[in-house]
């Protein structure tokens, strides 16, 4: 307990003795302030009459160094003065010698000078011609440029049209070809077919023949009032049958004649639409032959207008 009263009274000694302090500077202050003041006048006093001084000493140094200044100027002029004046009669001394030495030096560069005047008017006309020389070259340059640019041009639209002429020549040389192989080839059949045409139409002879002469044989056994048409004979030298030819006939089928009677007439329609197929290509074919001829005519105009 003793303790904590003690530490007490020592924090509050120590506040005290803070606040006693600062009681006492001001104190200090307020009586020392005059004195303060007083010391400060003084002071900037002595201060002012420095710089007075130092001013004062400063302007006398300044009067004495510009005199000093104008009388170093005024000798130096004085110097300078005579060195000019020798310097002038020396140069005036000098330009006379050069004068007399130079003399006749004077005449020749006179001389020259009058060639030159006259080198340069003629280097000047020279530099106008040549100008416009050069204007002409830029022209003809510019001139082969431009011809070079057609040309060029000329040229690709040229190898451009004889490819495209090379290729349509190749496509149609063997569209051409392949027409050909075609046409071959149906003529190949149309062959075939023409033969197995002709073997067919001569046995449809032997058989009409054979049907004339069975038409003869039942005519002679038809009454009076069978016979409404009569039949002519097929050939001029027809002889009369034997008696086993008669009956080889009577065997024959009829109905087997009016099939192939049938198989004719198909025969015939068949015919007709392979002989219009025919004239088809046939002309197909004159139009290609007169393209390629068109064509030849062209490429041959061609390498000669290339040529």
């Amino acid at each position: 307990m003793w303790k904590k009263h003690l530490m007490r009274e020592i924090e509050l000694g120590t506040l005290n003795t803070k606040r006693y302090r600062t009681l006492w500077r001001e104190m200090m202050t307020r009586i020392k302030m005059p004195q303060i003041a007083e010391d400060v006048k003084i002071a900037w006093h002595n201060f002012d009459r420095a710089l007075d001084i130092k001013d004062y000493r400063l302007s006398c140094k300044i009067s004495s160094f510009v005199e000093d200044s104008k009388n170093v100027r005024r000798i130096s002029v004085t110097q300078l003065e005579n060195q000019l004046q020798k310097s002038w009669e020396n140069l005036r001394r000098i330009l006379s010698d050069y004068q007399n030495e130079t003399k006749a030096h004077r005449k020749s560069y006179d001389m020259l000078k009058n060639k030159d005047e006259k080198d340069q008017q003629v280097i000047a006309q020279q530099l106008l011609h040549t100008a416009s020389l050069f204007e002409d070259i830029r022209k003809f340059q510019d001139k082969i440029t431009t011809y070079d640019s057609m040309a060029k041009k000329n040229i690709s639209k040229i190898l451009t049209e004889h490819d495209f002429f090379q290729k349509t020549s190749y496509i149609l040389k063997n569209r051409l070809l392949s027409e050909q192989t075609k046409d071959k080839n149906h003529l190949k059949i149309l062959s075939i077919k023409y033969n197995k045409m002709i073997k067919h139409l001569e046995f449809l002879v032997i058989k009409g023949k054979r049907l004339l002469t069975l038409m003869q044989i039942c005519r002679k056994y038809e009454l009076q009032n069978e016979k409404i048409i009569p039949f002519i004979n097929h050939t001029e030298s027809s002889q009369v049958l034997s008696p086993y030819q008669i009956i080889a006939l009577s065997d024959w089928n009829v109905s087997r004649q009016i099939i192939d009677f049938q198989d004719m007439t198909n025969f015939w329609r068949q015919f007709s639409v392979v002989q219009m197929t025919t004239m088809q290509l046939r002309s197909k074919r004159d139009k290609l032959k007169a393209e390629a001829r068109h064509l030849r005519e062209c490429i041959s105009f061609y390498i000669t207008q290339k040529e």
